[in-house]
């Protein structure tokens, strides 16, 4: 140390200074030494707070605060689950007309609005049960109570999205098929399939039949999808199941008649009689494709004896009228083999109806008003011959 008096270098044991004799010296320590000391001071306060430490402590807080917001999430997520209404859970399977219950599997809540004690919150709910499993797209309004939030309506955002885990009735749908186009003597079944990724079935039949005057070609198709089909009253609730389509045809009726055919009249003998030559026929559907209507190319001619005043009789030879070289006719009932009828008639009274396997020649032909049909009990049958091309 150094004499505070003079400032001569002096021994800590010595009680005099040597060069002035000042006694007691007090030390006095170097400028260096304590610069020194002030930064070792200085490098301990730091150590006291590290950066990291602060680094973990803001870590803290802000895991507290997400742990919180999540709670308050997860919270509202399982209170809407617990009160999801009836009619958005349950169905009834209009297969069998059963009530059936989906269980939750997964529950997103998209995007949702608080405002004071009512929510409003965009959900995709995962649901399924042992028929389908579906993703409905909602939006559910919910209340909060002192027990927690409750679930008071909903609405669709958007169609469920289904997927179907059972195959349908391949009898009934195929009955129905039967029960339409039943009529036809070849109804062969071509295609039978279920496609449960894109849910559904299709059932396609062949048609080739062959009639004296008319021929049937073409396919029927069913088809079916698993889908919502309706709303039971009696449940109030959605139904779902396979819902078929009404089958479609795609069948073409050909008529075989072009040639010449002739219808005698006959009184006490052959008084007249009239020739129909047909080459083609050239008609479009009309009435719900259940009627055709066209024009045939050839000509008609009306042959008949005259009536001689003279011998009050008819005469003994023909004279010929001829009518029209392209006329008209009508079809009834076309797509049913049974029924199906061809329809034309002349202006002097003579008619001819051609059916599948029959044709019947009129001397003296009456349709039903409106209709074009004939009516059997007015009109009067003549002899007919046909001679096909």
């Amino acid at each position: 140390m150094y004499c505070k008096k003079c400032g001569a270098q002096v021994s800590v044991e010595n009680k005099f200074c040597s060069s002035c004799g000042l006694q007691n010296p007090a030390p006095v320590y170097s400028v260096t030494s304590s610069n020194s000391t002030l930064k070792s001071v200085s490098a301990t306060s730091k150590k006291k707070f590290p950066v990291w430490l602060i680094i973990a402590a803001i870590a803290v807080v802000v895991i507290i605060i997400i742990a919180s917001s999540s709670s308050g999430s997860s919270g509202l997520e399982k209170d809407l689950i617990e009160t999801l209404p009836r009619d958005l859970t349950t169905y009834v399977l209009s297969d069998d007309n059963t009530v059936h219950t989906l269980e939750v599997k997964d529950f997103k809540i998209e995007r949702h609005s608080e405002n004071g004690n009512y929510d409003t919150a965009d959900c995709v709910i995962e649901l399924e049960d042992e028929n389908m499993q579906m993703t409905a797209y909602v939006t559910l309004q919910s209340r909060k109570y002192d027990t927690g939030w409750a679930v008071e309506s909903w609405s669709e955002t958007q169609e469920p999205n289904l997927v179907v885990k059972y195959e349908p009735d391949r009898q009934k749908f195929q009955a129905i098929v039967q029960e339409r186009y039943g009529d036809y003597k070849t109804l062969t079944p071509i295609t039978d399939e279920v496609d449960l990724d894109n849910k559904t079935y299709t059932y396609v039949c062949s048609v080739n039949d062959k009639y004296t005057y008319l021929s049937y070609t073409g396919t029927v198709t069913l088809t079916a999808a698993f889908e919502r089909t309706g709303y039971n009253l009696s449940e109030e609730l959605n139904e779902y199941g396979w819902g078929y389509h009404y089958p479609v045809d795609n069948i073409i009726a050909n008529w075989d008649i072009t040639g010449e055919w002739k219808i005698e009249e006959y009184w006490n003998e052959l008084t007249g009689y009239w020739t129909l030559n047909i080459q083609s026929l050239d008609g479009s559907l009309v009435y719900n494709e259940s009627e055709q209507e066209g024009i045939y190319t050839g000509y008609d001619v009306r042959s008949y004896k005259p009536w001689d005043w003279d011998t009050n009789d008819y005469a003994n030879y023909f004279e010929n009228e001829e009518t029209n070289y392209n006329g008209t006719f009508k079809t009834l009932d076309l797509y049913s083999p049974k029924l199906a009828r061809i329809i034309i008639k002349d202006s002097s009274g003579y008619g001819l109806v051609v059916y599948a396997d029959e044709a019947i020649g009129y001397s003296n032909i009456y349709t039903w008003f409106g209709s074009g049909d004939v009516d059997p009990e007015r009109s009067t049958e003549g002899v007919l011959t046909y001679n096909k091309y």
